[in-house]
């Protein structure tokens, strides 16, 4: 570059302006969030229980572990959805 006499301005990354975001807005994403993983858990324990009762499960251990993730990681999925939804909303 210094032999051809360019400027070396073209590998400056040039910034984009971003959006002010909300700080309300923000939050309620993060509760919206955290509120749907908490309904997750509640269902697989609930869940969990009741088809421990109803099919005597003797390792009630595992399979309370295993379906309290499985319904917490629905519950962030739902949650991700619910928030995808809300920022589609909020850009109109």
């Amino acid at each position: 570059m210094i032999e051809q006499g360019t400027e070396a301005s073209l590998f400056k990354a040039v910034k984009q302006p971003r959006e002010p975001r909300n700080r309300t807005y923000n939050n309620v994403k993060f509760s919206l969030k955290f509120g749907t993983f908490l309904i997750g858990l509640g269902i697989g324990f609930v869940l969990a229980v009741l088809l421990e009762q109803a099919f005597m499960i003797e390792e009630i251990e595992l399979f309370v572990i295993g379906l309290v993730f499985v319904f917490g990681g629905l519950g962030l999925v739902t949650g991700y959805f619910l928030g995808l939804r809300i920022d589609n909303k909020h850009k109109e």
